[in-house]
C-alpha cells in the first residue's frame, strides 16, 4: 500500500475517533497561575485550555508579558509568590518492538512505571517597562538541574511594536510549541519535523528546532498581533556540542499573517532555517576546543502552516492546524551506519544485515514531513486532541542504506478534563495513547520498530 494512502487513511481514522469521542465525557487543562494571579483574571483570559494560548495570549506574550497598563510593574502590582511550579504524577505503559539485545536479534519489551513529567519551577514577568523575563528551572530526579529557559526581553524599542530583542535561551518562533503541547508523552508533546535527523545516528547533525536556543532574537508584530515577524540568531545546538565549536551562528525566521472572519480565525506562516555544522576541528585531550570548527557543511530546514480557530476566544470549539517542512543535510554530514557486533553471527535473511558495506554519506540527504493536528473543546472543562506526524526520507545520502530506512510515523489521541482553573491552580485529569513507528531502523533484521504508550496522569501546577 502506498505510503500516501495509509497516511489519509490513519488522518481519517484520527477524526472519527475525536468526532465519535464528542458524545462522552472526556478531558483538559489552564494557564501560568503567576500570570493569572498578578492580574486577578482566569486562566481562560489567555487561554483557551492550558497550554494552548488564545489570540489574547499571543498578544500579551508578544508584548512581553504586559498589558500595557499601571498594574505591569512590580512596584505597581505585587505578586504574592513570583514562582509557579507545575509536574504530573502518572502511570506510563510502554511497549517496543524489534529492539536489538545481547540474547536476541529482534525482542518486544514491556514497561510499567509510576512516574513524574519531571518538575518546572518558572517565574516570568516584567521587570520594569518594556523589560520582561522568564525563567524555566527543571530539576531532574537524578538530581541534575536544567536551565530550559532563561532570558531577557526588550520590547517597544524606539516605542514600535515591530521592535523587540530578546536574549538568552529560549523557545524558537516555531508553528507548533512542543512547550504547549497538549500532549505530555515523548510522541504527544514533540513533532517529528521539528527533530528529525536523516541517516540516523550516523548524522553528526543534532540540531533540533524544537529545542530552546542560546541566541539573540529580534521580533516584531502589529498591535494586534495579526502580523509577525521573528529574526533568531543562535548557537543551533545545546551549548556543549559540536556546533558550539564553530564560528558561524544558525539563522532562523519566521513570517506569520492573521485574518479573522465570523467564528472562524486563521493564521497562516512561513518559517526557515539555515546553518552549519563543524566536521573536523582541534582537540586538547580528545576534547574539542571552542572556536576550532572547519569544514562546516550546511543544513536546512524551510516549511509553512496554516491553522484554523473555530468558535470565540470566550466560548473556543476547537482548532485544526497543519505544517510542512522540507530539509537538506549535506552528505559530509552522514558518516558510516554503525553495524552491532550480532549482525555479523546472524545465520540467513530476514536477520541477514541490509546495510553491511556502508559507506557514509556520499550525496546530501533529503526529506519531507509534516503534521496535522485536531483540538476540540465540547465545553470550557474538557479537551480532546490529536496529532499525525509523517517523516518521508527522499534522497539518503549514504546510497547503501534503503530509501525508506528511517521514514517515521507518530500518532496521538488523548483528552484532558480540568477540574480546577482559577487564578490560584490548575489541575486536570490526563489520558493519552500515543504510537511510533520507524522504518527498517532495527540494522539487524531491517525490521521496523514500533512504540505504543498508555499514559494516565494528573497535571496540576500553582
Amino acid at each position: 500500500m502506498k505510503k500516501e494512502t495509509v497516511m489519509a487513511k490513519n488522518f481519517v481514522f484520527t477524526f472519527l475517533i475525536l468526532f465519535y469521542a464528542l458524545f462522552f465525557h472526556l478531558t483538559p487543562a489552564s494557564a501560568l497561575p503567576l500570570f493569572a494571579k498578578k492580574y486577578h483574571l482566569p486562566c481562560t483570559a489567555c487561554h483557551e485550555a492550558f497550554p494552548k494560548l488564545n489570540d489574547v495570549g499571543i498578544a500579551f506574550k508578544d508584548n512581553g508579558y504586559q498589558m500595557g497598563t499601571e498594574n505591569d510593574t512590580p512596584l505597581q502590582n505585587l505578586v504574592v509568590s513570583p514562582f509557579s511550579l507545575r509536574t504530573t504524577p502518572n502511570v506510563n505503559v510502554q511497549t517496543q518492538t524489534a529492539v536489538p539485545t545481547d540474547q536476541s536479534n529482534s525482542d518486544n519489551i514491556s514497561t510499567g512505571t509510576f512516574n513524574l513529567t519531571g518538575l518546572d519551577f518558572l517565574s516570568g514577568g516584567v521587570l520594569s517597562k518594556d523589560i520582561s523575563y522568564l525563567l524555566v528551572i527543571a530539576p531532574f530526579l537524578d538530581a541534575d538541574v536544567d536551565m530550559e529557559a532563561a532570558w531577557i526581553r526588550f520590547s517597544n524599542l524606539f516605542d514600535s511594536s515591530w521592535l523587540n530583542i530578546k536574549i538568552g535561551k529560549h523557545e524558537l518562533e516555531i508553528p507548533f510549541s512542543q512547550k504547549r503541547a497538549f500532549g505530555l508523552t515523548s510522541s504527544g508533546n514533540s513533532y517529528l519535523v521539528y527533530n528529525y535527523h536523516p541517516g540516523g545516528p550516523a548524522n553528526i547533525n543534532t540540531f533540533n528546532l524544537g529545542d530552546n536556543q542560546f541566541g539573540l532574537e529580534l521580533m516584531g508584530h502589529s498591535q494586534d498581533s495579526r502580523i509577525r515577524y521573528v529574526l533568531d540568531l543562535n548557537n543551533g545546538s545545546m551549548e556543549g556540542s559540536n556546533q558550539a565549536q564553530g564560528k558561524r551562528p544558525n539563522l532562523y525566521a519566521r513570517l506569520s499573517f492573521g485574518f479573522d472572519q465570523e467564528n472562524i480565525s486563521e493564521r497562516v506562516g512561513l518559517f526557515g532555517d539555515y546553518g552549519y555544522w563543524p566536521t573536523s576541528y582541534k582537540t586538547e585531550g580528545g576534547t574539542p576546543l571552542p572556536g576550532t570548527g572547519a569544514n562546516n557543511k550546511a543544513f536546512s530546514r524551510t516549511g509553512t502552516d496554516l491553522i484554523f480557530n473555530f468558535g470565540s476566544s470566550g466560548t473556543p470549539l476547537g482548532s485544526l492546524m497543519f505544517q510542512y517542512m522540507y530539509g537538506i543535510d549535506d552528505g559530509n554530514l552522514i558518516g558510516q551506519t554503525v553495524i552491532p557486533d550480532t549482525a555479523l553471527t546472524c545465520p540467513s535473511p530476514p536477520c541477514g544485515n541490509a546495510f553491511n558495506g556502508s559507506a557514509g554519506g556520499s550525496q546530501d540527504a533529503i526529506f519531507h514531513g509534516g503534521t496535522v493536528e485536531l483540538h476540540w473543546m465540547p465545553n470550557l472543562k474538557t479537551v480532546l486532541f490529536s496529532h499525525y506526524d509523517w517523516i518521508f526520507n527522499k534522497q539518503q545520502a549514504d546510497i547503501s542504506l534503503p530509501d525508506d530506512y528511517n521514514d517515521q510515523a507518530s500518532f496521538t489521541l488523548g483528552s484532558r478534563y480540568y477540574l480546577v482553573q482559577s487564578q490560584f491552580s490548575m489541575v486536570a485529569l490526563h489520558g493519552e495513547w500515543s504510537y511510533f513507528a520507524s522504518k527498517k531502523t532495527n540494522l539487524v533484521t531491517v525490521e521496523d520498530q514500533i512504540t505504543n504508550t498508555f499514559f494516565v496522569g494528573v497535571d496540576y501546577a500553582f
